[in-house]
């Protein structure tokens, strides 16, 4: 049996279930990677309308009201804005007003020197959820740490080889049915629709049905989704009329280790 690979995928590496929209974390390879769309504006309206004072950086001086003028954008989006770039390195404010209509000083760092300034941070990823504007940047370990917590993240190449931290995983009981027919058993688990497994004995059945529960499982909370509960707890057995009909069955509970969802990391640690 295939077993699905649900470590961080590389660049460039796309594989199975791969999709892009799932991917919420990348690296950030140029500063454009580590803004929003808002951001990305108002650093444009700085830097084109800024004074160079140097190979890599330049300095303007402009008021929030003008800002909002040039962006479109509502004064409380563009201070929100400002912070967040400032927060990033992306600028500096040299000399500030409180008055929104009084022009405040910024020095604008070029896209070069605002990518040495994040490498020198460690910020080397991004992280952009569906339906938020908002991108914020992550040191490596961090990116990691959400990795753990079930999100998942495209790996910069240089750290293909580091170890991969392990989700945590917790142990779950499901009812499981093996059918015995034809001199050979099938299994499946009530809970969990289309897992079905096959094997020559009962301990083969055993461990090919838990081995293909466990990838289902891992699959779904590594796209995002909550472990099934187990709910089944009774099972209806017909009696056998022809030969090919199943001769016998055995119901059990088996015991599955599953990689703990977000949800469910946060409500363990939770006191």
């Amino acid at each position: 049996m295939q077993e699905e690979d649900l470590t961080p995928t590389l660049r460039g590496a796309g594989r199975g279930i791969r999709k892009e929209t799932a991917l919420t974390i990348r690296p950030a390879y140029t500063a454009q990677d580590g803004w929003s769309v808002h951001e990305k504006s108002l650093y444009r309206e700085l830097w084109d309308g800024g004074i160079e004072i140097g190979s890599q950086t330049r300095r303007s001086r402009i008021g929030t009201a003008e800002l909002c003028k040039l962006t479109d954008l509502g004064e409380t989006a563009v201070r929100k804005t400002l912070k967040s770039l400032l927060q990033k390195g992306d600028i500096e404010i040299v000399r500030a007003w409180e008055s929104p209509i009084i022009p405040t000083t910024y020095k604008i760092y070029s896209d070069k020197r605002i990518m040495e300034r994040r490498h020198s941070l460690g910020l080397l990823y991004r992280e952009k959820k569906p339906g938020q504007r908002e991108v914020l940047l992550l040191t490596a370990e961090e990116a990691f740490r959400r990795w753990e917590k079930g999100e998942r993240f495209e790996l910069r190449e240089e750290h293909r080889n580091l170890p991969i931290p392990t989700r945590p995983k917790m142990n779950q009981q499901f009812l499981v049915v093996y059918e015995f027919a034809n001199g050979s058993y099938s299994g499946y688990a009530p809970d969990l629709p289309g897992r079905i497994s096959a094997g020559g004995t009962h301990e083969e059945m055993r461990k090919n049905l838990r081995e293909a529960v466990e990838n289902h499982l891992g699959l779904l909370v590594a796209q995002g989704n909550d472990v099934p509960s187990s709910v089944t707890h009774t099972v209806h057995c017909p009696e056998p009329i022809q030969e090919s009909d199943v001769k016998h069955w055995i119901i059990e509970q088996l015991e599955i280790e599953v990689p703990v969802s977000s949800r469910t990391a946060q409500e363990l640690a939770s006191p």
